[in-house]
């Protein structure tokens, strides 16, 4: 306790005497130190000599380094000599001493007086660097953070520099071509006893680039290389040529072919946002390259490879359009890719540009992938749009105000193109308005009289007279657009109505009237009156009219009622009915009473009853009731006294004989009135007569009275031999007799009056 209040007392008496309170002197034999006080009385204070020592890891003396010991600073002792040794003497006690070397340190403390000898010991701090394949890498320059970087040497022929330096955590580094890798290292030990050795190891990348050409990276400077480097992990700028990039260096080896894309335009300026593909021999759909070129028309694609590639293949696209290039990458690494200017230009047949075209395009006959990268027409010169394309082979289709005209399969070559449309002008005529293009013809309206279209096929709607494809083509296009209009008496359209016109003659247009009676043409030319014809069952009806002014021009039919009535005006059903058009035709039903739509025109009609047909021609425009009526005809057979009336059978000829009535007089019929022929049997002979019903329907037959004068008369021939009486009633024909007193056969014409025989 003592000796550490005369330590402490010492201290402090040291620091006044060095502030200039006091002084102090030592004797060097006996190692005491006299100490003067502020008032110069003598103090005497005990000193001991000390020896620090500083050792290797291999525990031989390490020499140069530094030694002090805390005496409220840290004070120098010295260097350590070649043996690793600083001699000093020191005040008895306990001491912190330290000991510095190359940037490294360590402390400890310790009692002199009973340890004078105070030892160090530094720990070796051994880098190692190899390569992929684990053989040494010399030449790499080692150095270490102790504030700043100092310096151990280069790795010598087995990879390896080392330096001995005091524990602790350090940054060594190693640098190798401009580039360097650093790590953390703990070197162990405490400073105070014999310490390991720690090995640190480097492993920089084998880096193997194919590049036909210059290539350099960036390490301070730019620095060239062949195809294989050494460098150590990092990413580096590299140029290939004159194009640069940055490459992440990684691993153990990377080995990477370098390919370098230029894509320019027609006039060889570059032109960013290509985007490609390659791939190892003739196959370029194998990969997609990163990225697209750039401002100045590069792309570059760094590819893993094993070996060095010969031939490779890249298709560069641009605007849609494509281009390949095959070519032996060990020989030349730029793929040089160039498009064409292609134009796209709209104008009238006249040459008048046009804008506002909207071009689509596709590869080979396929037209409809994309649009036009151009624009509408107008947008690089009036009535034009141009973009950059790869030659080969493209389909077009150009759309202009609802129309679209394609141009298929067109080889664009390897020069400047420009392809052209032209329009056609349309003029329609029509006095109603006009809608065109699509399914339906309804998509955009036409601005008459005359716009600028595409040729082609489409349909138009002629609103209020239908739908109909035209086809446009040349120069010029004029068409008079009218319609045929075929109704019924209520208003109805009528199926199967066609039409004529006359101009030059009289031409048919084709089709006929569909559900809403409606027949559309159109016809060359701008027209004013023309003449038209509209056929319905059979007839045809004419009419004029100026179509400019309206182009609709309508046939309307009446409603045609056929009857037949009797004698007494009641109707009759079951008669045929026909009327005449180009031959004769079934009306309505074919039964009265029939109705049935016909043109307002003059008709022949036919009424058939009862085996017979009447005629009559009417004009139903006038009068649409076609009406026939029978006569109440009476058929009789008369007694010679031309008042009784006989029972005989009564028949008419109609056809064929017919029976009339109730088939016996007296009768009565409704016929037509018109002649017939007719026939009462009686007494087994037969009588006819012709007779027009019309002007007398009484049809009147009369026996005639038989006299035998010799009143011999026994049979007479009627069908067979019948028997005679005296004054029976004949029909007035001719017939055979019989005598009794006469062997032969005697005729006589009987009269419809008293007849004498013999």
């Amino acid at each position: 306790m003592k000796r550490r209040i005369l330590a402490i007392g010492l201290v402090l008496f040291l620091i006044a005497v060095l502030a200039g309170c006091g002084s102090a002197a030592q004797d060097s034999a006996t190692g005491l130190e006299t100490v003067a006080d502020a008032d110069g009385v003598a103090l005497t204070v005990t000193s001991q000599p000390v020896t620090i020592q500083v050792n290797t890891s291999g525990s031989t003396g390490l020499s140069g380094v530094a030694v002090s010991y805390l005496d409220g600073y840290w004070k120098g002792l010295g260097t350590t000599n070649s043996g690793g040794t600083v001699n000093a003497n020191l005040p008895s006690g306990t001491w912190q001493f330290k000991a510095e070397y190359g940037g490294t340190s360590t402390q400890h403390t310790q009692n002199i007086t009973s340890n004078p000898t105070v030892t160090f010991y530094t720990s070796e701090a051994k880098v190692v660097v190899k390569k992929h394949d684990n053989n040494p890498l010399s030449g790499v320059a080692i150095s270490y953070m102790a504030g700043y970087y100092r310096g151990i040497g280069n790795t010598d022929g087995t990879g390896t520099a080392s330096t001995e330096v005091f524990p602790g955590t350090y940054t060594f580094k190693a640098d190798y071509g401009g580039t360097s890798a650093t790590q953390d290292v703990a070197v162990p030990g405490d400073g105070k006893t014999a310490a390991q050795t720690i090995t640190a190891t480097f492993n920089p990348t084998k880096v193997t680039l194919y590049y036909a050409g210059t290539k350099q990276y960036f390490a301070g400077y730019w620095r060239g290389f062949t195809s294989t480097i050494i460098l150590f992990p990092g990413t580096y700028s590299f140029k290939f040529g004159n194009y640069q990039t940055n490459i992440a260096v990684s691993g153990c080896s990377m080995s990477k072919v370098v390919n370098t894309l230029i894509l320019k335009d027609h006039n060889g300026n570059p032109l960013s946002g290509g985007a490609a593909r390659g791939g190892f021999g003739s196959n370029y759909g194998t990969w997609f390259v990163s990225g697209s070129t750039d401002a100045n028309g590069v792309l570059l694609d760094i590819r893993d490879v094993g070996s060095q590639p010969t031939n490779m293949s890249y298709e560069m696209r641009y605007n849609g359009t494509t281009q390949v290039k095959t070519q032996d990458v060990s020989v030349n690494s730029v793929f040089q890719f160039q498009t064409i200017l292609l134009t796209l230009r709209l104008e009238t047949c006249g040459g008048t540009p046009l804008n506002g075209g909207n071009p689509r395009f596709g590869a080979g006959s396929t037209y409809t992938t994309s649009w036009f990268p151009g624009g509408l027409t107008g947008s690089s010169a009036t009535g034009e749009t141009a973009a950059e394309f790869f030659p080969g082979t493209y389909s077009f289709e150009m759309l202009y105000q609802a129309t679209a005209e394609a141009k298929v399969s067109v080889v664009i070559p390897n020069a400047n193109t420009k392809l052209t449309w032209q329009t056609t002008k349309v003029t329609l005529q029509y006095s109603g308005s006009i809608s065109y293009g699509g399914g339906t013809g309804d998509s955009t309206w036409f601005t008459k009289p005359s716009m600028e279209l595409l040729p082609g096929t489409y349909k138009f709607n002629f609103r209020g007279a239908g739908r109909m494809d035209l086809t446009l083509s040349a120069c010029e296009f004029t068409r008079s657009a009218f319609a045929l209009k075929l109704i019924d008496s209520g208003g109805s359209g009528i199926t199967g109505g066609t039409g004529q016109y006359y101009d030059g003659g009289w031409q048919s247009i084709p089709g006929s009237t569909g559900s809403d009676g409606i027949l559309l043409h159109a016809i060359p030319g701008l027209k004013n009156t023309l003449s038209f014809r509209m056929t319905h069952a059979g007839a045809s009806q004419e009419k004029s009219q100026n179509i400019a002014t309206n182009s609709i021009v309508v046939f309307q039919t009446k409603l045609v009622t056929f009857k037949l009535l009797d004698s007494n005006n009641n109707a009759i059903t079951g008669a045929g009915t026909q009327y005449y058009a180009g031959g004769w035709k079934t009306f309505g039903g074919g039964n009265t009473t029939a109705t049935m739509e016909l043109l307002p025109l003059s008709y022949s009609f036919r009424a058939s009853y009862a085996g017979a047909s009447q005629e009559k021609s009417q004009n139903v425009g006038t009068n649409p009731l076609v009406q026939f009526q029978t006569t109440l005809v009476t058929m009789k057979l008369l007694h010679s006294d031309n008042a009784t009336a006989l029972s005989a059978g009564a028949q008419y000829y109609a056809g064929g004989w017919n029976t009339f009535g109730t088939s016996n007089t007296t009768a009565t019929m409704e016929l037509l009135p018109v002649s017939y022929s007719f026939r009462v049997s009686y007494a087994g002979a037969s009588k006819e007569k012709s007779q027009n019903v019309g002007s007398d329907a009484v049809v009147v037959f009369q026996t005639g009275q038989v006299h035998s004068d010799s009143g011999k008369c026994t049979q007479y021939y009627a069908s067979g031999w019948k028997a005679f009486t005296q004054d029976m009633e004949l029909l007035p024909v001719s017939y055979a007799f019989r005598f009794s007193d006469f062997p032969e056969t005697s005729y006589a014409i009987v009269a419809a009056t008293t007849n004498h025989i013999h």
